[in-house]
């Protein structure tokens, strides 16, 4: 009975021995592959960090430019205005027609 316990207790013993060493190496494997994917999540969120960084930039020059662009409107507008008083006056001071320039027969 003794010998009988002994064999299914080195058994039991065994089959544990293998079955650790079994999880033992999927844990291995798992943990690899964790890392490797803890590795990637760096990567992402790193190249994240950088493409928003790279939009913050652009958004900021994308306002300078509408500013710049509302400023030159608001001068062009200026510009024109002026030019518009500018020939009014030129227009009133200028003969509508031909008979009105001396020298100038027809």
């Amino acid at each position: 009975m003794f010998l009988m316990c002994m064999k299914t207790t080195e058994l039991k013993l065994e089959c544990l021995i293998k079955k650790y060493v079994e999880l033992a190496q999927q844990n291995k494997l798992i943990q690899s592959k964790h890392d490797d994917i803890k590795k990637k999540h760096e990567q992402i969120i790193d190249e994240r960090d950088h493409l928003q960084a790279s939009y913050n930039r652009a958004n900021l020059a994308k306002s300078k430019l509408e500013s710049l662009c509302r400023e030159l409107q608001r001068h062009v507008k200026c510009l024109k205005e002026e030019y518009d008083q500018r020939s009014k006056e030129e227009d009133k001071k200028t003969p509508r027609n031909c008979k009105q320039i001396p020298g100038h027969n027809k």
